[in-house]
């Protein structure tokens, strides 16, 4: 008996005990559980950040592989550029008469030169060119239209005239007409009366 004078039965310690262990055991068992998601995640991160982590080294290099090649591209392109400068610049007498031209060659290589010159005497008058001709085009546009306001003008005061010849013709018939006709009432009253 316990100390309120009921009975102790030694099976409900050993439930309640046992009770207590289970539910130990199911708080251990979560928690575990709990800390092995926490791992799991934190794994999970890890890893993606260490997939990110290659993917950035992966496209850095690429991008630097890029770059570099644009760079490459760019210093090709001022080399070209240069080389076509040297190559404008440089004198073509030198190969001309005889020098490093074999006999054979020689007038191809003067035909050559001359289309050369051709060209780039082209490629420099072009804008004179087209400014000569854009010019000569609008001078003419102009003269054409002063022409054509001159003539339009011209026939313009042609009909006026002859609408005011027109009206002093027919205002002069009018007066000729009027006199007449007061000439012959005035004859006639002359001749009835006598």
């Amino acid at each position: 008996m316990d100390a309120g004078g009921l009975p102790v039965f030694p099976g409900a310690n050993q439930a309640s005990h046992l009770n207590s262990l289970h539910l130990q055991q199911q708080q251990q068992q979560q928690a575990q559980h709990h800390q092995l998601t926490l791992q799991q995640q934190q794994q999970m991160q890890l890893l993606n950040n260490h997939n990110l982590h290659q993917q950035q080294q992966q496209q850095h290099p690429q991008q630097l592989l890029q770059q570099h090649q644009l760079q490459q591209q760019q210093q090709q392109q001022q080399q070209q550029q240069q080389q076509q400068q040297q190559h404008q610049q440089q004198p073509l007498q030198q190969l001309g008469q005889g020098g490093e031209v074999p006999q054979k060659r020689q007038a191809v290589f003067d035909r050559l030169k001359r289309r050369i010159e051709t060209y780039r005497r082209r490629q420099t008058d072009c804008t004179p060119r087209f400014e000569q001709t854009y010019s000569g085009i609008c001078e003419q546009q102009s003269l054409e239209t002063t022409a054509l306001q001159k003539k339009y003008l011209e026939q313009k005061n042609k009909r006026s005239l002859k609408k005011t010849e027109k009206k002093q013709a027919e205002q002069q018939q009018l007066q000729q007409q009027q006199t007449l006709s007061g000439n012959l009432q005035s004859s006639v009253h002359v001749t009835v009366l006598v």
